[in-house]
């Protein structure tokens, strides 16, 4: 965690301590060329193995590590809404989402955004190191740590 606090410059929350080794709300940024990405990712397993939720991307568009006011200068930031499902099998993460369902601009504009991929291992409990793959731009290595859990089955 202190790795990923030192590269981005973010405050990395504590792992939630959660009695399913999946389910729960999981976060995590990357540094991309035109901006930043931060992953919010809703895991639900309605059945054993099977995966439900969202994956929530916000791009901002500056070399600012947190998103910056819309008002402090004109740059592009926006959130890809995205329902996603997936499998979770011997601790190996298959999540993705078949389309973007919504995307609500923030301000700038709205740059071309490709559903998300997103496949890795359990690394640690409550920490995934995961390979983000749009099959447009190339894949990036991300780690999700949880930072909230939810109930079996919800």
């Amino acid at each position: 965690m202190m790795l990923l606090a030192a590269i981005t410059g973010l405050s990395v929350p504590k792992p939630a301590e959660c009695p399913d080794p999946i389910q729960g709300t999981w976060v995590g940024i990357e540094r991309r060329p035109s901006g930043w990405l931060h992953y919010t990712v809703q895991v639900h397993s309605p059945a054993e193995g099977i995966l439900q939720g969202t994956i929530l991307g916000h791009f901002w568009g500056t070399p600012d590590r947190t998103p910056p006011r819309c008002t402090d200068y004109a740059h592009d930031q926006f959130i890809a809404h995205q329902s996603a499902t997936g499998t979770f099998l011997d601790g190996k993460l298959d999540f993705e989402a078949l389309a973007v369902d919504r995307i609500e601009r923030r301000c700038g504009r709205v740059r071309p955004y490709l559903a998300d991929h997103l496949t890795g291992h359990l690394r640690a409990p409550s920490v995934i190191d995961v390979v983000s793959d749009d099959g447009g731009a190339p894949p990036s290595h991300v780690v999700l740590t949880r930072i909230a859990c939810h109930s079996p089955g919800a």
